[in-house]
C-alpha cells in the first residue's frame, strides 16, 4: 500500500490502510476485519442522515465512525511528532514485548520496501492518551490534536 498504519496495543496489533484494518491477537490469531469503501460515500451518507435527522440511514455506526476516524488521526499525530532515523531510539525500549514488536515492525517495514533507516520511517516516543481528559502526556501532540479553524468555521468550546 501506498499508505496505512500499525496499531501495537496491549491485546495484540491492527494493520490498517484506507478502506480496511485487520486485528490481530498478541498470539497472530485473526480477530477482527473491517472493510468500507474510504471515499466521499460515507461524508455524502453522514450528511444525508443529519439533514433527515435520521441515524438509521447511517452506512455505518456513529461510534464505529469515530473510533476508525480516530485511529487514523492518531497515527498522523503519532507521525508528526515522530523523527526519522530513530533506529537507535526504537531498538533500545526496554518493556516486556518489544523485542517481539521492533521484529514484527522491521519485518512489515521490509515487506514494503522501508526500514529503521528510512525517512519514511517516523518514531514518536511511547505517549498515553488520556481516554478521560482525551489528552496526551506529550505537549507537541496535545497541539495537534485540534486543527485551526477558518473564521466563520469554528467548533465553540462546551464548557
Amino acid at each position: 500500500p501506498n499508505s496505512g498504519y500499525v496499531v501495537y496495543g496491549e491485546g495484540g496489533v491492527l494493520h490498517g490502510q484506507r478502506g480496511k484494518s485487520v486485528a490481530y491477537d498478541n498470539d497472530g490469531k485473526k480477530i477482527a476485519q473491517f472493510s468500507g469503501s474510504g471515499d466521499v460515500k460515507h461524508q455524502a451518507n453522514f450528511l444525508e442522515a443529519v439533514r433527515n435527522d435520521d441515524s438509521s440511514m447511517l452506512n455505518a455506526n456513529i461510534e464505529i465512525g469515530n473510533d476508525s476516524t480516530g485511529w487514523c488521526n492518531l497515527a498522523n499525530i503519532a507521525f508528526q511528532v515522530g523523527d526519522s532515523g530513530a533506529s537507535e531510539r526504537f531498538n533500545s525500549i526496554d518493556i516486556e514485548p518489544w523485542d517481539e514488536l521492533s521484529e514484527q515492525t522491521s519485518n512489515h517495514l521490509e515487506s514494503h520496501g522501508l526500514s529503521f533507516e528510512s525517512s519514511d520511517f517516523r518514531f514518536s516516543k511511547l505517549m498515553t492518551l488520556n481516554e478521560k481528559t482525551g489528552q496526551f502526556d506529550e505537549p507537541k501532540a496535545n497541539d495537534l490534536l485540534k486543527r485551526e479553524y477558518r473564521k466563520g468555521y469554528e467548533v465553540p468550546q462546551i464548557a
